[in-house]
């Protein structure tokens, strides 16, 4: 937006499957591999790492698990669709030493750097495939549009 100021630009973070098409969107955001093949999809990030992460206090005061098997003892904060979806708020609860989740890796690297959560489990990690940005193939793009999907191109935006 700084390199364009006089593109308003409208955002909808939702974490239900959207009809971008039947909703009026420009464009959706989803893994690579969830988007339809009718739709042109512009890679926009990296493969994501995952991880499980807890406070130190919560490991304090209920154990570390040593193997995954054993997080069904603990309290583990789950994203749901309909309800706890954001990864800002289950972070929070995370950090608040309300139990352990499972986050990207970026969006804890700050807090497992400064020791503020603990990554548990780093051997057995996942990575999801990279996001892309997508739009059907015969709607008219604006001169910003196509700005925006260059950029992505470039920036690879995680």
């Amino acid at each position: 937006m700084a390199q364009f100021p006089e593109v308003d630009v409208e955002i909808l973070i939702n974490n239900s499957w959207s009809d971008i098409v039947a909703q009026g969107f420009d464009f959706g955001v989803r893994p690579l591999g969830d988007v339809a093949q009718d739709m042109v999809a512009v890679p926009i990030s990296g493969e994501r790492a995952m991880c499980v992460v807890a406070a130190p206090d919560y490991l304090t005061r209920h154990g570390q698990p040593e193997t995954p098997s054993e997080l069904v003892q603990h309290r583990c904060i789950v994203p749901v669709f309909n309800a706890f979806n954001s990864i800002a708020l289950i972070k929070t609860a995370a950090l608040d030493g309300l139990g352990l989740t499972w986050l990207p890796h970026y969006a804890v690297a700050d807090e497992l750097a400064s020791g503020a959560l603990v990554e548990l489990f780093s051997h057995e990690c996942a990575v999801y495939p990279p996001m892309a940005l997508y739009y059907p193939p015969n709607r008219h793009k604006t001169q910003a549009a196509e700005a925006l999907i260059e950029w992505l191109k470039i920036e690879k935006v995680v």
